[in-house]
């Protein structure tokens, strides 16, 4: 599969709208991982199969699942 070079104006869009160590998923929110940095004050729900809420602030950050202890992936719900 080849990859297709963005234009500078499409690309500078996609850097300040994906910021670094956080990205999109396919629905539009918010997705981080365990032990990478959160740049934005919020709610966060965990994507294993316990779903804890956690509150975490910018400069902090994402924690293991607090109630089985494994890495998992957040998704940000509100501020």
């Amino acid at each position: 599969m080849a990859s297709i070079a963005l234009p500078d104006a499409v690309r500078q869009t996609v850097d300040s709208t994906y910021p670094f160590g956080m990205s999109y998923s396919p629905g539009g929110e918010h997705v981080a991982r365990t032990g990478e940095m959160c740049l934005r004050i919020g709610t966060w729900e965990g994507g294993d199969v316990h779903h804890d809420l956690t509150d975490i602030k910018a400069g902090q950050t994402f924690p293991a699942c607090p109630t089985c202890g494994r890495a998992i992936g957040l998704t940000y719900l509100h501020e």
